[in-house]
């Protein structure tokens, strides 16, 4: 089930980054983290709950003038819930509830498990979008 993310996810999602891997691609997280998804208002930040377990974050960037596409910002699945599936089910919930097929992620060049991911999700690269830090990987529809 996808939910808007409230503050009361935040505890739960806080723990996850003592894993090394979200510390480095998407931490830090903290209450001015926390306050800035809540009072966002060009994108919106989700939870993905399993039997109302948190088990998924996603944050989205609604498009604008200068960039007329959907920015997935962030996903992160529970460590202790990788490799069940999680990361596809959560994306096709973020599918379902924008009903645009023009998406775009940065990803860090080091990053090789996102990279695998998406890669798998069948995202292809966005050359043009890329630079020397991060790589756009693109939704394949777009």
């Amino acid at each position: 089930m996808l939910v808007t993310f409230q503050a009361h996810h935040f505890p739960s999602y806080q723990d996850w980054f003592s894993d090394a891997s979200l510390a480095k691609y998407l931490g830090p997280v903290d209450e001015e983290w926390l306050q800035c998804v809540l009072e966002e208002k060009d994108g919106a930040q989700y939870a993905m709950l399993d039997n109302g377990n948190l088990v998924g974050v996603a944050g989205v960037k609604h498009p604008t003038s200068d960039h007329p596409y959907y920015v997935l910002t962030d996903i992160a699945i529970a460590p202790q819930e990788r490799k069940k599936g999680y990361g596809a089910k959560l994306l096709k919930a973020l599918y379902e509830q924008y009903h645009d097929l023009y998406w775009l992620c940065y990803i860090d060049l080091d990053n090789s498990s996102a990279i695998a991911f998406f890669t798998r999700q069948g995202w292809q690269e966005e050359p043009s979008k890329s630079d020397a830090e991060m790589l756009a990987f693109r939704y394949p529809r777009a």
